[in-house]
């Protein structure tokens, strides 16, 4: 996976598709990562997780690419990204359609679901890295698997590592809604004006 790649860990790329292998804690930091607890949408961007990984989009080691549409980034354009926290896909887009206004939105909806699993994955892997600068929690578990305690170290792993990746999730993923606010405060600003300024 490119954007993991980039990142540069190779030990983060491993943990953060082996912890992301596990079909139910991924549903758990897919839902922090989008801030639902919605079952119909985390079920739905597991899907669109799963599609981009069978693709080979998130192996370091295949130059897998991944588009699935998405119909409200289509219809929404940059406020899909803005309220998805993706800012610098949603000045790309804005850009996009500055110059061509359809293939802008066509684009939005093109890339919408890779951007976001992009994001996801990027949230699990700082989370991993942030939980490897603590020296305690890293010692403890070279231990364990110096003494082949798989047991003991899924037990420590989940109390110790998972809170580092379940706060990256929730500080880099999320919603703003300022997103859905400034467009329909400035909507119905202009429907008044329009009714009541003359």
């Amino acid at each position: 996976m490119r954007v993991l790649t980039d990142h540069g860990n190779e030990d983060t790329i491993e943990m953060t598709n082996l912890v992301l292998s596990n079909e139910s804690y991924c549903k758990v930091l897919l839902g922090i990562y989008l801030n639902t607890k919605s079952s119909s949408i985390i079920d739905k961007y597991y899907d669109v997780y799963i599609g981009l990984r069978e693709k080979g989009h998130f192996d370091p080691d295949i130059e897998g690419s991944g588009f699935s549409w998405n119909w409200s980034a289509f219809f929404f354009g940059p406020l899909f990204f803005w309220y998805r926290k993706q800012y610098g896909y949603m000045v790309g887009v804005v850009i996009a359609m500055f110059f061509f206004f359809f293939p802008g939105l066509i684009l939005s909806g093109a890339i919408a679901n890779l951007a976001l699993m992009n994001g996801f994955a990027l949230a699990v892997a700082r989370g991993l890295d942030k939980a490897g600068e603590n020296e305690e929690i890293m010692n403890k578990l070279k231990k364990l698997t110096d003494a082949d305690d798989e047991k003991g170290y899924f037990d420590y792993f989940n109390e110790n590592v998972c809170p580092y990746i379940e706060s990256a999730c929730k500080r880099l993923g999320g919603t703003d809604a300022k997103a859905i606010l400034i467009p329909a405060v400035l909507i119905i600003a202009i429907v008044f004006l329009a009714n009541f300024g003359r």
